[in-house]
């Protein structure tokens, strides 16, 4: 029985070697370089600026609602200022809260989206180039041999720096 199984484990790294390719892809780095997620983020900021403005519009409204509370002589504009500025708070909460729930959804697609796309890449790339394994993450090391990032990046197209 252990003899066996000391030849079988001699013989594993032939065999394996003989019958099997592996690969290397830095996901992470198609997930931040690539011309899907790049333009998957443009995106976002674009359709999120209007919202991101009005949050910010208020959040000055309260800051000088602060300062005319301060500055205020009178008990009877101090307090009215003091109601707008409560509900003024409330308000931005709800609208800050939404904001970032709406735009973790939106990007939760987006990404799932974009991997997607990088996955079916990889794929396309191991069977055309008969990798029979592609590793991603939890590598700790891989020689450029075995790294085949830039290769999927040209494929699936980088983002320009520039534009």
């Amino acid at each position: 029985m252990i003899r066996s199984l000391l030849l079988a484990l001699c013989l594993l790294p032939s065999v394996l070697h003989a019958e099997l390719s592996v690969a290397f892809v830095d996901i992470n780095k198609l997930l931040d370089l690539s011309k899907p997620a790049v333009e998957a983020s443009r995106q976002l900021e674009s359709a999120f600026s209007g919202r991101e403005a009005e949050l910010a519009a208020m959040q000055a409204k309260l800051a000088q609602l602060e300062r005319d509370i301060a500055a205020a002589d009178n008990e009877d504009v101090k307090q009215l200022a003091t109601h707008e500025s409560a509900a003024l708070s409330r308000e931005f909460k709800r609208a800050e809260q939404s904001f970032k729930r709406d735009l973790a959804v939106q990007k939760n697609a987006e990404y799932r989206r974009v991997r997607q796309l990088i996955e079916g890449v990889i794929r396309e790339y191991a069977e055309k180039n008969r990798i029979g394994i592609v590793l991603s993450e939890g590598v700790i090391f891989a020689d450029d041999n075995h790294d085949v990032t830039d290769e999927i990046l040209l494929i699936v197209g980088a983002a320009d720096d520039g534009s």
